[in-house]
């Protein structure tokens, strides 16, 4: 498989790659916000608490940060 550039509209599988096992309703939502790889990833770091890699102290930011809410959003919307 090719690897994702920034630019490429992420499908559901990819979405799965790169965040792993996540719930169907993420992945949509994910999608929606039409995210690039990288923020994908960078949202992927912070919410398996891997953000010692970036500079200490600066905040998640756009569209990384939007992921990331997505990601670790509790509520199950699916079973609504």
């Amino acid at each position: 498989m090719a690897p994702l550039l920034d630019q490429d509209r992420l499908t559901p599988d990819e979405v799965r790659r790169i965040c792993g096992d996540v719930l169907d309703w993420k992945v949509s939502a994910i999608l929606a916000l039409r995210p690039t790889a990288s923020d994908v990833t960078v949202a992927v770091g912070w919410a398996n608490r891997q953000d010692e890699l970036g500079d200490e102290g600066l905040p998640l930011e756009g569209m990384a940060a939007q992921v990331y809410e997505v990601l670790t959003a509790d509520e199950d919307f699916g079973d609504a």
